[in-house]
């Protein structure tokens, strides 16, 4: 297959998950305030966000502070920010409120629960739907295929302007360059340090030579390290955010060698984690000016950034930018990194939209039908096809809208695809490219491990160690090594999870595979009863991935399910399956073995169902998920 040639997904029936006046990309500290202060005015609000847990300014970023403006008191700041703080119990230290992750997560999910938003953990845009030039909603994409979501209204808080691509938005042209983005590591078990700024030489490439100390909310030992570290920009697709993603956890673990090797504070500590995504500017600008659908719709000058609402107008009437893409300039999109300049910002576009765009009582024009139909197969279009799961829950009835064909580029055509980058995966995917096989490896988490990273596992019993197991301790314990942490060995091996997440995915980097991260699969590519790949949602739009062999790792058998092959879920007899976890993290880095409970993964509403279950069961943890 030619690789300017794009996949084609087949004209088709989705089913409609749910018909909201709203619906917000990505649960940004953004983006909650832009919801609640929508819902709060009287619309139905959703929330699609590619990772499993909200708030990204926080979390993703591992920001677990905050430094409010001087002068400026805890009841003066934003109510998202206010009640993180207050969920944690936490108190000023050195200027700064020491941030509790797991009650960060939970305060804002309370919240948007209150407010009746609905959240929709794991899924990516993948498409828009129209009632002819009229925005009428969003198909979105997860491990349950595609389904339809109706909206009269998209609010984009992604830093890639996701939604603003698949409309066709036009950009403005930046040079290619290297700009700050800041990183963050976790520490545990730190020795006496009194510093807030250490001094690094130059060798390590962190602007300004400096680290920026916070303390954590459990005392003196437990410590985040920030540094500004120079990273590509602008950057435009999927593929090129994972390699930005790679060398940014190089250059915090390059940190991490450093201070456990020269800092006496940092000798005997332990990594915990490191930012599972940098903080700064992704995406170039929206191109200038503003459509000319907006121009009727005026506001005061929004709060926080000072800019008017035509700043945020999408390509489409509806749809609306509120993040790195956005009109500003570059100091105003720099802010929209800071959660309380997010929060602010949020709210008071909320508020905005909910005064400039008084929407009719009916929900949606959405053409829908009562039973599935096929859609149109174009036999015209190139092969292979793309096979997807028909709809979340076996046997629920669905209301269906039809979806036209569309096309999705092909982005990468080899010979092998490992689909699933977890220990098996990325061995399969190191040991195919150490061969001088073209590879791709591609896994829905911000690193390889899977269930021995992302999933919480730290320790196993079973097996021989040996072969490819072996070789996947070896790399292990060689950062291990490095850290100053015990080698993993013995009968039950225990490693660093930080440290086997940079172990595998350099590993296979330096062994010359492409890896793609952060994307959910979809689809699978097949022609006659060959698997010839997958089709993936990313955060930059649906892509094709194409492999003459075709690795399916993905742990739950997706790849093969997808394609048609006969299988059974769970148990033949019951369909029963076995205990699922979201991980609970006891302290910084050391998660706690608690499997109570089961969910259907396949179905994208049972998952979310567990998602929200997983974070409130047991006591308040350290940290649920990543």
């Amino acid at each position: 297959m030619n690789k300017s040639m794009p996949v084609w997904l087949d004209s088709k029936a989705l089913p409609i998950l749910d018909s909201r006046d709203v619906v917000i990309i990505d649960a940004s500290l953004a983006g909650i305030a832009a919801a609640l202060a929508l819902a709060r005015a009287g619309h139905n609000v959703a929330i699609v966000e590619p990772r499993t847990y909200p708030g990204r300014e926080i979390t993703a970023t591992l920001n677990h502070w905050i430094r409010p403006p001087q002068g400026m008191a805890l009841p003066a700041l934003p109510e998202l920010i206010r009640t993180c703080i207050e969920a944690g119990g936490t108190t000023t230290l050195n200027g700064e409120y020491p941030l509790h992750p797991d009650a960060v997560k939970r305060r804002l999910e309370d919240l948007l629960l209150a407010a009746d938003v609905r959240m929709i953990y794991a899924s990516l845009p993948v498409g828009l739907c129209f009632d002819g030039d009229s925005l009428a909603g969003v198909a979105i994409g997860n491990k349950s295929g595609r389904q339809v979501i109706a909206c009269q209204i998209l609010i984009d808080t992604s830093p890639s302007a996701l939604v603003c691509r698949l409309a066709g938005a036009s950009f403005s042209d930046e040079p290619q360059r290297l700009i700050p983005g800041r990183v963050t590591l976790e520490f545990d078990h730190v020795g006496s340090l009194d510093e807030d700024v250490l001094a690094v030489p130059s060798a390590l490439g962190v602007v300004g030579n400096v680290l920026h100390v916070h303390r954590g909310y459990r005392g003196p030992l437990h410590v985040l390290v920030e540094a500004a570290v120079l990273l590509s920009y602008p950057v435009t697709d999927a593929f090129e955010m994972t390699r930005r993603d790679i060398e940014a956890r190089r250059k915090a673990i390059d940190i991490a060698f450093y201070l456990v090797e020269n800092i006496p504070a940092f000798e005997h500590a332990e990594l915990a984690t490191t930012s599972y995504e940098s903080a700064g500017l992704l995406s170039n600008r929206l191109a200038s000016p503003p459509p000319a659908w907006v121009e009727p719709l005026t506001s005061a000058a929004i709060g926080g950034v000072q800019a008017a609402l035509s700043a945020f107008a999408g390509p489409v009437r509806g749809i609306w930018c509120l993040g790195d893409a956005a009109r500003l300039d570059d100091t105003a999109r720099l802010s929209l990194c800071d959660p309380i300049m997010a929060a602010q910002t949020g709210e008071a576009f909320g508020q905005a939209i909910a005064d400039a765009w008084p929407m009719p009582a009916s929900l949606t024009t959405l053409t829908m039908q009562p039973q599935r139909s096929c859609g149109q197969v174009h036999e015209s279009y190139p092969r292979p096809a793309v096979r997807e799961p028909n709809q979340p829950q076996r046997g629920r009835t669905y209301t269906w809208h039809t979806v036209p064909a569309m096309p999705v580029p092909l982005a990468y055509d080899g010979d092998v695809l490992v689909a699933g980058g977890g220990t098996s995966g990325a061995m399969a995917a190191i040991a195919a490219a150490r061969e001088g096989i073209s590879t791709c490896i591609v896994d829905m988490n911000p690193g390889l491990g899977g269930t021995g990273t992302y999933g919480g596992t730290h320790s196993y019993w079973f097996g021989r160690r040996t072969g490819f197991c072996a070789q996947s301790l070896a790399v292990v314990n060689d950062v291990h090594q490095r850290l100053h942490l015990p080698p993993a060995a013995g009968p039950i091996p225990t490693w660093n999870i930080e440290a086997k997440v940079y172990a595998l995915t350099d590993a296979t980097d330096r062994a010359g595979a492409k890896i793609l991260l952060n994307a959910l699969l979809i689809g699978a590519l097949v022609e006659g009863t060959t698997v010839q790949g997958v089709v993936a949602a990313t955060r930059f739009g649906p892509v094709a991935l194409r492999g003459k062999i075709t690795i399916d790792a993905t742990g739950d058998g997706d790849i093969a399910a997808f394609a048609g092959a006969r299988y059974v879920y769970g148990s033949r007899r019951d369909h029963a399956v076995m205990w699922y976890t979201l991980h609970q993290f006891a302290r910084p880095g050391r998660t706690r073995n608690n499997f109570t409970s089961t969910v259907d993964v396949s179905n994208i509403e049972d998952y979310n169902r567990a998602i929200l279950a997983g974070r409130r069961r047991g006591d308040l943890s350290h940290d649920h998920d990543h």
